[in-house]
C-alpha cells in the first residue's frame, strides 16, 4: 500500500485524509443542498394560521383576507365571556412549545409500550439498546475470536456486518420527526469507538501492558474483533474510518432513504464481499487488481457487494416504511425506491471494486451520498434525502 502511495507521489498519511475530507465536504454538500428551507413549514408540524386568524388580543380583531391583509376594525371591550388574555397567551404559548416539540411529552413510534414513555425516554431507550447490542456483539465475538474458534478475518466482518446492522436497526425506536437527541446520541457512541480505536491502534505496547487488567483486555479484544491480521496498528485504518462515516451520516440524515443506502451498501455489501469472494474465488487465476499493488478483487465478491447492499436496502425501507418514517416524503413509493437502490447500488459496487486497500470505507459511502445527490437532483426521486428534521 505504501508503495502505490509513492508511485502515485502521494504521502503515506495524505490519501486516507484526503479521502476523510473529500467525504466530509460529500456530506456537508448533500446535507446543504437538500436541507428544508428555514422559511417552509415542516409537514409534521400542524400550522398555527387558523388560530391567530380568530384570536383577538389587546381589544383589537385582526381579521385576515385571503390575500394575506390585514384588516383591523374598530376596537371594541374584551369581556370574560368573549375570552381572557391570559388564556389566548397561554394557550399560544403551549402552541410555541408544541411546534418545538417540547411541550409534547411523547413521541410516536410503532410500539405501544414505547409510546407510553416520554420523549427523552424513548431518545434514551434507543440509545441504551443500541449500546447493549454493540457491545456485547464486540464482547462476544472477541472472546470467541481469542479463543481460535473463529478466524480473525472472518470475526472482523462479522464484526463489521453485527454491530452496524443492529445500530442502524435500533433507530426503529426514536420517536419520529423528534429523534434528534437520539441520534446524536448513538453518534456519541461511534465518535467513543473513533477515539478509543485511535488510541489503542497508536499505543506502544509497553503502555498498553501498564493498563489496568480490564482495561487492556478491552484493548486486546478490540483488536482481535476488528484487525484482519489481529495487530492493534489496523484500528486507525479502515476501522476508524467505518466508525466516523457512520458518526456522520446517521445524525445528519437519521433513517432517510440515503441512509438506508448508504449504511446497506457499507455495512452489509462491503461486510459480505470479502468473505464470498474467499470462498467463491480463492485462486488468484479468479482475481483482478486495478493497479499491480491494489488489493485483489473478485467477480464474485462484487456480485456478493451489489446481491448483499440490495438485499439490505430492501429490508431496511420496508422497516421504516412499516414504522411510518417515510409517510412525510414526497412521491415516496417502494417500487421508486427500489429502482433508486438498483442505481445506486450498482455505482457502490464499481467504487468498492476500484478502492484502494483501506479506503474502501470512504469512497463506498462517498458514491452513495453522490449518486444519491444527483439522483435527488433530477427530481426522479425527489424523496432519497429527508424534507424535515429528523
Amino acid at each position: 500500500c505504501d508503495r502505490v502511495r509513492g508511485c502515485l507521489g502521494v504521502p503515506t498519511m495524505a490519501r486516507p485524509s484526503l479521502g476523510m475530507l473529500a467525504l466530509i465536504a460529500a456530506v456537508l454538500l448533500c446535507h446543504t443542498a437538500h436541507a428544508l428551507p428555514r422559511s417552509a413549514p415542516s409537514p409534521l408540524v400542524p400550522s398555527l394560521q387558523p388560530s391567530v386568524r380568530s384570536m383577538r388580543l389587546g381589544g383589537m380583531d385582526s381579521s385576515f383576507q385571503q390575500d394575506g391583509a390585514v384588516r383591523e376594525v374598530p376596537s371594541r371591550t374584551v369581556t370574560p365571556a368573549q375570552g381572557d388574555l391570559s388564556s389566548a397567551l397561554r394557550l399560544r404559548r403551549a402552541s410555541a412549545l408544541r411546534l418545538r416539540g417540547g411541550g409534547v411529552p411523547r413521541g410516536t413510534t410503532p410500539f405501544a409500550a414505547v409510546n407510553k414513555l416520554t420523549l427523552g425516554q424513548q431518545n434514551l431507550l434507543g440509545v441504551l439498546a443500541t449500546c447493549f447490542f454493540v457491545f456485547s456483539e464486540v464482547e462476544v465475538i472477541g472472546l470467541v475470536s481469542r479463543k481460535k474458534l473463529l478466524p480473525s478475518v472472518l470475526a472482523r466482518k462479522l464484526t463489521h456486518i453485527l454491530t452496524g446492522s443492529s445500530m442502524f436497526t435500533c433507530c426503529v425506536l426514536l420517536p419520529i420527526g423528534k429523534a434528534w437527541p437520539g441520534l446524536m446520541g448513538i453518534s456519541a457512541v461511534l465518535c467513543f469507538f473513533v477515539m478509543a480505536f485511535s488510541v489503542a491502534g497508536t499505543m506502544p505496547d509497553s503502555a498498553l501492558e501498564q493498563l489496568p487488567p480490564l482495561l487492556e483486555a478491552r484493548v486486546r479484544n478490540l483488536s482481535a474483533t476488528a484487525c484482519r491480521r489481529g495487530t492493534r496498528e489496523e484500528l486507525v485504518r479502515g476501522t476508524v474510518y467505518y466508525c466516523a462515516v457512520l458518526a456522520l451520516i446517521i445524525p445528519l440524515f437519521g433513517t432517510a432513504p440515503v441512509s438506508v443506502l448508504t449504511v446497506a451498501c457499507l455495512v452489509l455489501g462491503d461486510g459480505l464481499a470479502d468473505p464470498i469472494g474467499r470462498w467463491l474465488a480463492p485462486a488468484e487465476g479468479r482475481q483482478f487488481r486495478v493497479l499491480p499493488f491494489f488489493g485483489a478483487k473478485s467477480i464474485p465478491g462484487c456480485v456478493g457487494f451489489f446481491g448483499a447492499s440490495l438485499a439490505g436496502a430492501w429490508a431496511w425501507s420496508r422497516l421504516f416504511f412499516w414504522a411510518g418514517h417515510f409517510d412525510h416524503l414526497e412521491g415516496f413509493t417502494l417500487g421508486a425506491f427500489d429502482r433508486a437502490a438498483l442505481i445506486v447500488t450498482a455505482i457502490a459496487t464499481i467504487a468498492e471494486a476500484v478502492s484502494p486497500p483501506e479506503m474502501d470505507n470512504l469512497l463506498i459511502p462517498l458514491s452513495t451520498l453522490l449518486s444519491c445527490h444527483f439522483l435527488h437532483a433530477s427530481r426522479r426521486f425527489p424523496f432519497l434525502f429527508p424534507s424535515s428534521p429528523p
